[in-house]
């Protein structure tokens, strides 16, 4: 449609969000949308870190919503090859119970982490021992770049959070290097009963 459908299709996007700021406005409920908007993105212009620290989030690929669910598949089977080509239909990757925690990994250490720089992710402890981690277990992004993983926390036994059953795990790795095996894979086992909302970090450590 040329570029003035294009500047057409951004005024009326415009339009209809500043229509909604109104009603959340009127209704009292505007406050956090900038803080919201913001936050959403700040990843579009940050630039490369040394550390990169967070807990994406643990959603299994068919629980998406179902335009969401076709970028993202087309992100794990294709640039990432977290998802085999022989079985990238979507009725595959879900019934492979493809977490987006494994994406959210290698989409952060490719675009966020700098060469030699270190992640750190809370996810899945599913991702290093499942069959269904078995193409993140590759530990390589596009153009051949490695990441090393240097050591895995497993908190299975600890159950961490509270509302969730997810078995969970911690690990480092490290921009541009192999991953080379054997690799310290760390259990933890709770000796003592801790209100896991409100304990101080002391208290957990103990």
């Amino acid at each position: 449609c040329g570029q003035r459908g294009l500047v057409i299709v951004h005024r009326s996007l415009h339009i209809r969000l500043y229509s909604e700021l109104r009603k959340l406005e009127k209704a009292k409920a505007n406050g956090i949308w900038a803080r919201i908007i913001k936050n959403a993105f700040a990843p579009v212009f940050a630039e490369p870190a040394d550390y990169v620290v967070g807990n994406p989030p643990w959603v299994f690929w068919n629980s998406l919503p179902g335009d969401y669910r076709e970028d993202v598949r087309v992100a794990m089977t294709e640039r990432y090859k977290l998802m085999a080509a022989r079985a990238s239909t979507m009725t595959r990757l879900g019934s492979a119970g493809k977490d987006l925690s494994s994406l959210f990994v290698y989409v952060s250490l490719d675009k966020y982490v700098k060469p030699a720089g270190t992640l750190a992710f809370v996810v899945p402890q599913t991702l290093f021992q499942s069959t269904a981690g078995d193409e993140f277990r590759r530990f390589e992004l596009p153009q051949g770049v490695r990441f090393k993983v240097r050591m895995v926390h497993d908190w299975v036994k600890v159950s961490p959070f509270v509302a969730a059953k997810n078995k969970t795990a911690t690990f480092v790795a490290v921009k541009g290097e192999p991953t080379v095996y054997p690799l310290p894979y760390i259990k933890h086992r709770p000796v003592g009963r801790f209100d896991r909302e409100s304990a101080e970090l002391a208290e957990v450590m103990a």
